[in-house]
């Protein structure tokens, strides 16, 4: 039986109204989720928060350079002559070495001293204008210990020294070091009984400061 013609043309207007629906409402879809894509914009980033400074607590200084200042000979209180360079190994063997600091460093209010042979001292400190004053402990007298140059580095001054004093009864030996300059006058034996002969060496010792 023949499908009749006028139901074939409203059968295939209908399927092809339901295609061009369908269509419409696959258009308006897209197009919704896209404007609204559009339409949010994305807030800037916010810029990174600044990091704290710590503020530099530790000084760090390591020995630069050092020289002798001074190295005499005194005998019965009078200077004798100048000794050189060679002649410290002779009166003062490895001392020298022992207690000459190579390295530094200042926390707050405290000085430590390092020794590449020696154990470390620990000093209070403080500055008065280019002058590092330090005591060993709450009941000791603040005294010079090293001076501050414009350049920023550390000058320290080591006094070692040697004296031997003899007369008609004994004899005896005493030898030393100290930091900062002494008197060699104050280690003078000028009784005329006695016999002495007192070695003298001043070394000054330079720090610069370093980056940790």
């Amino acid at each position: 039986m023949n499908e009749h013609p006028v139901s074939s043309y409203y059968c295939r207007l209908t399927k092809q109204s339901g295609l061009i629906i369908l269509l419409l409402m696959l258009i308006t879809t897209f197009q919704g989720c896209g404007s609204k894509e559009k339409g949010e914009i994305a807030p800037d980033p916010e810029p990174p928060a600044p990091q704290p400074v710590a503020p530099q607590d530790e000084i760090f200084y390591i020995l630069s350079a050092e020289h002798s200042v001074e190295f005499s000979e005194f005998v019965n209180g009078s200077a004798r002559r100048n000794l050189s360079e060679e002649d410290i190994k002779d009166h003062f063997g490895n001392r020298v070495n022992y207690f000459q600091p190579d390295s530094l460093r200042i926390k707050q209010d405290s000085l430590f001293v390092y020794k590449p042979f020696g154990p470390e001292h620990a000093y209070q400190m403080k500055w008065e204008d280019n002058q590092l004053l330090v005591r060993p402990d709450q009941n000791s007298e603040w005294i010079s210990w090293a001076e501050r140059a414009p350049d920023s580095t550390i000058h320290l001054t080591i006094t070692y020294f040697k004296k031997n004093v003899k007369n008609l009864e004994r004899s005896y030996l005493t030898g030393g070091q100290q930091y900062g300059l002494l008197d060699p006058q104050d280690l003078q034996q000028r009784d005329e009984d006695n016999d002495s002969r007192l070695i003298w060496l001043v070394r000054n010792a330079v720090f610069t400061r370093i980056k940790k």
